[in-house]
């Protein structure tokens, strides 16, 4: 029945992904739900494929704005399992990213609108600049001297220092000593 007969089945993908939802549950668990999705769609080279019996995945920038892009007076997105039970925070913890309530989604987007924007943003620019430029020296530095180094260390290391500034007002110094911080590392990871 869901390889041939279901309202999915004309939508290409793996075999065992259209009648199982273990590829899938597998994936998610190995954390590479993402990577595997991406492989899909470069394999079967379209833009929508079926990842599981009853899921599809896009992969264009119009689909994400029409499935998830806030709309004004449109309800927010059922938000799957994934965020209401598989990575459940705390009990008594709502984000913007996690809350499944509408009302409470709602207040939490419009408390952190102003914060991106275009006003916000552009008046954040300065301090944004001074810590792309100094990562771009860090990066010419090192390939001037040959070192070799692990670029996404030091996009962790920009964005610890900009979020830093941008929050408590001042850098957490990732930048100019090329590593985390103990305090930060216990608290991230």
């Amino acid at each position: 029945y869901r390889r041939r007969i279901h309202p999915l089945s004309r939508y290409p993908g793996p075999f065992w992904y259209s009648v199982s939802t273990i590829p899938a549950g597998i994936s998610l668990l190995r954390g590479r739900y993402a990577f595997e999705n991406k492989r899909l769609h470069d394999k079967y080279g379209k833009s929508l494929i079926r990842v599981s019996p009853n899921e599809l995945s896009f992969n264009t920038a119009q689909a994400f704005q029409d499935i998830y892009g806030f709309q004004q007076g449109r309800r927010n997105t059922r938000k799957s399992l994934i965020h209401t039970g598989a990575v459940q925070l705390g009990s008594n913890i709502n984000t913007v990213q996690y809350t499944i309530d509408d009302a409470e989604h709602s207040r939490q987007r419009r408390a952190l609108s102003h914060s991106f924007s275009t006003t916000a943003l552009m008046e954040q620019e300065p301090i944004i600049q001074e810590y792309a430029t100094k990562f771009i020296e860090n990066m010419r530095e090192m390939a001037r001297k040959g070192t070799e180094f692990n670029i996404c260390d030091w996009f962790s290391y920009f964005t610890f220092d900009l979020i830093g500034d941008l929050s408590f007002g001042e850098s957490f110094g990732c930048l100019d000593h090329g590593t985390i911080l103990h305090e930060i590392e216990v608290f991230w990871y």
